[in-house]
């Protein structure tokens, strides 16, 4: 369950060229090893809301996990019904969203929300 379509929504910015289509698959933060470095070339060392982007998909709300691609899929994670601000939001509203994306064109292949169970003081 989506909370207030009034929200901001986080817009996700994926700039895969043509070359990155067919890259390796990126399982873990920072790649393979934990380097940060990526084997392909030819990749795009500048981008912007128009250049070197091949699509564009909202998101849920905002999020600040390391995608993980395998395949034709992206995985990201991200959260809504919370605000952004220290000390404001209520955690009994905050959703957390699983997006598993088509890596070629965006569209969310499987899309899979869990509300936050709160635990009352003193619960184990």
């Amino acid at each position: 369950m989506l909370i207030h379509a009034s929200r901001s929504l986080a817009l996700l910015v994926l700039t895969f060229s043509a070359a990155t289509l067919s890259a390796a698959d990126w399982t873990q933060f920072r790649g393979k090893g934990g380097l940060g470095i990526s084997e392909e070339t030819g990749l795009p060392l500048k981008w912007s809301a128009k250049e070197n982007v091949v699509w564009k998909t909202e998101m849920p709300g905002p999020g600040t996990s390391s995608p993980i691609t395998l395949g034709d899929r992206v995985f990201l994670t991200c959260y809504s019904g919370y605000e952004l601000q220290p000390g404001m939001g209520d955690p009994n509203v905050l959703v957390r969203h699983l997006l598993c994306l088509n890596r070629k064109g965006g569209d969310d292949l499987l899309p899979i929300s869990v509300p936050l169970q709160v635990r009352e003081s003193g619960s184990s």
